[in-house]
């Protein structure tokens, strides 16, 4: 079985790119990619798109066999967004921009009605409830991102923020760990949330620090919610 683990302190570099796709769902955009605070419906699946089977083909049959390649999840979002969340080993540990060879841009070379809304590289500074998480096809079927957007010299304070205050959200069914990330040129921090199933997820707003009036984020950082199946998970040949 295909998995990957997030950790801290692994000597990966993350990629994390998120590509918008034009679809006849009518959701609403940020002019670019999802915005929206409320899950999919927990029963719905996805259905896998021309765009979706390019993103794997490229990923299973150039990225996988890159110099560096560590591991890969691909996901969809609820829009029809893709997003690529991929490890790399790298002798620079500091490096701010995606390489070409890392990005599945070129899966997408072709296609008019695929754009990249973003693309950085991240490192894990905590995950929660344990030492790591570990993610696959099966165990952990959907996943969300939680975005934080800062000034970069906010960054560490938004963090310290976090290790305080996010594991409270451990508990909330369906929730298996959190991993939050921070994008090595301090714009952003992102929390790549395991779950199992998002039936539940309102009740994380019942937990201490993420009510409508006690976001634990307030302040620090502005935020956004995008939720994803699951496509694949993908490791080393």
């Amino acid at each position: 079985m295909n998995t990957m683990i997030v950790r801290p302190d692994s000597g990966v570099i993350t990629v994390i790119e998120r590509f918008a796709t034009h679809t006849e769902s009518g959701l609403p955009t940020d002019g670019k990619f999802q915005v929206t605070n409320t899950p999919p419906d927990p029963t719905a699946s996805a259905v896998p798109s021309a765009a979706t089977r390019a993103a794997r083909d490229h990923l299973e049959k150039s990225l996988r066999h890159t110099e560096g390649f560590v591991s890969a999840t691909l996901l969809q979002g609820q829009g029809g967004e893709i997003a690529l969340y991929s490890q790399w080993n790298t002798t620079d540990p500091a490096v701010t921009q995606v390489r070409p060879e890392w990005s599945l841009r070129t899966a997408f070379t072709d296609a008019n009605d695929i754009q990249l809304v973003d693309a950085r590289t991240f490192s894990v500074d905590f995950v929660a409830p344990g030492q790591q998480t570990l993610f696959s096809r099966t165990a952990t079927p959907h996943a969300h991102f939680g975005v934080f957007t800062m000034p970069p010299h906010a960054q560490d304070e938004l963090l310290e923020a976090a290790r305080v205050s996010a594991p409270r959200s451990i508990g909330t069914p369906g929730l298996e760990a959190i991993n939050f990330h921070r994008s090595l040129d301090g714009s952003e921090v992102i929390n790549f949330g395991a779950w199992t199933t998002f039936a539940h997820f309102r009740e994380l707003f019942q937990r201490p620090g993420f009510s409508a009036d006690e976001k634990w984020y307030q302040g620090l950082a502005s935020f956004r919610n995008y939720f994803f199946a699951v496509l694949a998970v993908i490791d080393q040949p």
